[in-house]
């Protein structure tokens, strides 16, 4: 790890990408527009991909290691089979119901980082990948629980009792505190392709 920090390279092209492809997705979809989306900018499910649920799945997933996982994940999904917007949890509720708690859980998330109101409705996944694209130099490309402990696990630190998306920030501070010991151009991308390259 030493040595990738002392001497490895930054992939200046796959960087340089991915700052195209956020400057892209914050074209569309920009921190302070959560309270005016619709169902149809929100929801995966009509084969489009000017939605927000495309983008974080689909759309930046060569940009770090993230399963946000399938629609249901996303609480509302356009069902093709149905024609129509499905709520996945909340029995009881509406979508009209919920649908106005997702645009204020996101606003939250994007303009603050305030999870409390995310947590409530989406899993740590889901909230990781959408930190880490409005936030990517404090956020780490990495957003499974089991990848993250196994990373603290190489560089023998605690992880019991630590939440995943703590757990997210304390390998970005491993990233941070590699960087300023050996300061270089890679960037927290680079890092996590090595990591997975050799672990």
């Amino acid at each position: 790890i030493e040595n990738f920090f002392k001497s490895g390279k930054s992939e200046e092209k796959y960087n340089e990408n991915f700052r195209n492809r956020l400057e892209e997705f914050y074209e569309f979809f920009p921190k302070n527009q959560f309270s005016k989306m619709d169902l149809d900018d929100y929801c995966i499910g009509k084969s489009n991909h000017t939605n927000f649920c495309w983008w974080i799945e689909k759309g930046l997933d060569k940009y770090g290691k993230f399963t946000p996982g399938n629609s249901g994940n996303y609480v509302i999904y356009y069902s093709k089979e149905d024609e129509d917007y499905r709520l996945t949890k909340f029995p009881g509720y509406s979508i009209s119901d919920i649908f106005p708690k997702i645009q204020i859980a996101l606003s939250e998330l994007a303009e603050k980082e305030n999870i409390q109101k995310a947590s409530e409705l989406f899993g740590d996944s889901f909230i990781i990948k959408i930190l880490n694209s409005y936030y990517p130099d404090k956020y780490f490309p990495i957003n499974g629980r089991t990848s993250l402990i196994n990373l603290m696990k190489i560089f023998d630190r605690s992880f019991k009792k630590i939440d995943t998306i703590e757990l997210n920030r304390s390998v970005q501070n491993i990233f941070k505190e590699y960087k300023n010991k050996y300061p270089s151009d890679i960037t927290n991308l680079d890092f996590m392709h090595f990591l997975y390259s050799k672990f």
